[in-house]
Formats: structure tokens, sequence, C-alpha cells
């Protein structure tokens, strides 16, 4: 097992939050507590895209299979799509007051994405 060290992708200030492999092990998504996502280069340790979220604390990641998409989740209770080839949000999602998201997921297209909280699916 290898073991990644976040020491050297730490933003002083703003700790990691949540971090989010891709399948293919080439790059991860981190979420920081100042609301910012960034991709890294897994073999390089540098980051390679940087999203500022509306959303507040990252507190939920999620890679599509094919690397193209990329799901943020914020306390604010709302979601956004990225785009990793374009770089930019595509599309957003806000819950309800009560619904607290706990996890996201896409299917193996990278065309659906599934929201687990609170309230449920």
């Amino acid at each position: 097992m290898f073991v990644l060290s976040f020491s050297p992708l730490c933003v002083p200030g703003s700790p990691n939050l949540c971090a989010e492999f891709h399948p293919d092990g080439a790059i991860f998504a981190s979420g920081l507590e100042n609301g910012i996502v960034r991709v890294w280069d897994v073999r390089s340790l540098t980051s390679v895209a940087s999203f500022e979220t509306e959303s507040g604390p990252v507190s939920t990641l999620t890679l599509s299979e094919n690397g193209y998409s990329l799901v943020s989740v914020g306390s604010r209770r709302k979601a956004q799509l990225w785009d990793l080839r374009k770089l930019k949000s595509t599309k957003g999602v806000e819950f309800d007051e009560a619904m607290s998201i706990r996890d996201a997921s896409f299917d193996a297209s990278g065309t659906f994405v599934a929201f687990c909280g609170s309230r449920g699916l």
C-alpha cells in the first residue's frame, strides 16, 4: 500500500475536508474549508485545476468514472457539477434546509448523479 502525504497539498488556514481519487489513480480532488476544490496530478503532486465553489466548506467530492466530471457538495446544501475538460461549473443543485448531503455517486456513464443525505436518496 502507498500512502499519499497531503502535507505539500495543504493550504495554510484552510484544511482539506475531503478527498477523492479518480478510478484510474492519475488524479484526485481535494475539498477545502474555504470552499475551494483542487484537482491534483498524483505523480507530480501539482494542482492542475482549482474551482471556487458557491457552497461553503466542501464536505463531499465525487469524480465520474470517465474522468470528465466532478461533483462538489458544501455546507450550504448546494451541489455543483464541474466539467473537468472545460474547467468550469456546468450545473448547480440546491437542497432544502432539512436536507444534509452526506455522499454523491455517479452512474457508470457519468451522466447521472445520486445524492444521499439525512432524508434518504
